[in-house]
């Protein structure tokens, strides 16, 4: 498994809304240690995300 792991979320087609996410995850031993997300945004909220350790 690559490490970054890159996605393309692909999503909003149903909507009319279509757009991409572009995700990446570092691991280490097999857990999520550091996650980025982007893409082209209208924002509609906004939170905090926290992993168990």
């Amino acid at each position: 498994m690559p490490n970054p792991l890159e996605i393309v979320s692909l999503q909003g087609l149903k909507m009319g809304r279509p757009s991409e996410v572009h995700i990446r995850l570092r691991l280490e031993d097999g857990r999520a240690r550091q996650i980025e997300v982007g893409g082209g945004v209208v924002p509609v909220m906004d939170g905090t995300l926290t992993l168990p350790s």
